[in-house]
């Protein structure tokens, strides 16, 4: 019962957030938001017993950086996106090495086909319906798209010895990478109420399945060396 503890934290911070979007109460999201990543951090170092190994270090910077990503978005203008793309960039890199401990060999090809066709559909969707918008910034987006894509491949890729592990990492690198689709449409030209709920919803959650998925790893490794 303790272990679920943080985790009822984290989702009531996320539906005050999300009842924050919804009334336009842009101002106490300013304490919400930045609330978020923080609250996985203690799930994480709570489930971990404080014992974090290699992957979870990876975890913990991702967690970071997506927090640095979350309050550089709450601010407008230009330098404020490109600081939060740039952290959300880094964040993905951590993401990114931290599957890359776990990569199944040889890549399994359905996974690997399913994982190119998707990015490849949500990317040609989201150029055509932005470009016209996108302007100088045409050039750190696709850098930006082309490090999630890689994400999302290797959270397929995992081991897939522990299933529910894998499902879990799949899931939530899936859910993060339809945040950001989500959320190119709402800065480049189809803002709406709906989308910035997507956003948060998808981001949060994506975020959750991920540390579950690595936390599971651990645990089920753990069960296996104490037979």
């Amino acid at each position: 019962m303790k272990k679920q503890i943080p985790h009822f934290i984290f989702f009531v911070i996320l539906s005050l957030d999300i009842l924050f979007i919804t009334y336009g109460k842009s101002e106490l999201r300013a304490f919400s938001k930045p609330l978020l990543m923080p609250a996985l951090a203690v799930i994480l170092f709570f489930e971990s017993g404080m014992r974090l190994q290699k992957k979870e270090v990876f975890i913990v910077l991702a967690l970071f950086f997506s927090w640095l990503g979350d309050i550089f978005l709450l601010r407008t203008g230009p330098a404020f996106f490109l600081a939060g793309l740039t952290s959300f960039l880094i964040a993905h890199l951590m993401y990114l090495r931290c599957f890359l401990l776990h990569l199944e060999r040889p890549l399994h090809r359905g996974m690997l086909y399913f994982s190119l066709a998707l990015i490849l559909c949500l990317c040609i969707t989201m150029l055509y319906l932005t470009f016209s918008n996108l302007g100088s910034m045409l050039f750190p987006v696709i850098a930006y798209m082309t490090v999630i894509s890689l994400m999302l491949v290797t959270a397929w890729q995992r081991d897939r010895s522990q299933p529910i592990s894998h499902a879990r990492t799949g899931i939530g690198a899936t859910l993060f990478l339809f945040s950001d689709f989500i959320l190119s449409l709402q800065l480049f030209g189809h803002p709406s109420l709906l989308f910035s709920l997507l956003v948060m919803i998808l981001y949060a959650l994506g975020q959750w399945f991920i540390m579950r998925g690595i936390l599971e790893y651990d645990n089920s490794e753990s069960k296996m060396k104490a037979i």
